[in-house]
């Protein structure tokens, strides 16, 4: 049974790619990651200087469990602002700067002043959920995607997968 969902699934994820890339548009993509992310920690940060708005933070968006009480980190490990994890967070936020930064470096843009700020915002999310992990890959992928740009470097699939393994 559990076959047959996966097939199905990777199927219809195959078609949904196939008939919409022609519609995608990746600025528009990046500019939604960037305030998502933004709004994300702009209400972690209110809801915990806030007790009340806390609570509508839990109550509106229909969590699954409260944001943090203050901005400090728990322990100081860890903050996970409104989100549910503070693994998955970091997660988030770093896959918005890996998008924005491969964005960019492609398309040879400059970065505009609200874009800077989200942008900005963001690293300080990464940075309060203190996610190793994340950061370090993200070190790792921009410094392969700066190299590739610069001096087209380019990987073959066995360091690939080396990178790949070891993070």
């Amino acid at each position: 049974f559990w076959i047959f969902i996966f097939y199905f699934f990777l199927k219809g994820i195959l078609f949904l790619i196939r008939e919409s890339k022609d519609y995608f548009n990746i600025e528009k993509f990046i500019q939604n990651l960037l305030i998502t992310s933004s709004l994300v920690l702009t209400f972690g940060i209110l809801g915990s200087m806030s007790s009340i708005i806390n609570f509508f933070n839990f109550y509106i968006f229909g969590q699954n469990k409260r944001g943090m009480k203050s901005l400090a980190s728990v322990d100081g490990n860890t903050w996970r602002g409104f989100a549910s994890s503070a693994e998955f967070i970091g997660e988030f936020y770093a896959l918005c700067l890996l998008f924005t930064i491969y964005f960019y470096i492609k398309n040879y843009k400059r970065i505009n002043l609200p874009d800077l700020l989200m942008v900005l915002l963001c690293i300080f999310g990464l940075y309060k959920t203190n996610n190793f992990a994340a950061i370090s890959s993200l070190f790792v992928f921009s410094l392969i995607l700066l190299l590739n740009n610069k001096y087209n470097f380019s990987l073959n699939r066995q360091s690939m997968i080396i990178i790949f393994g070891v993070l």
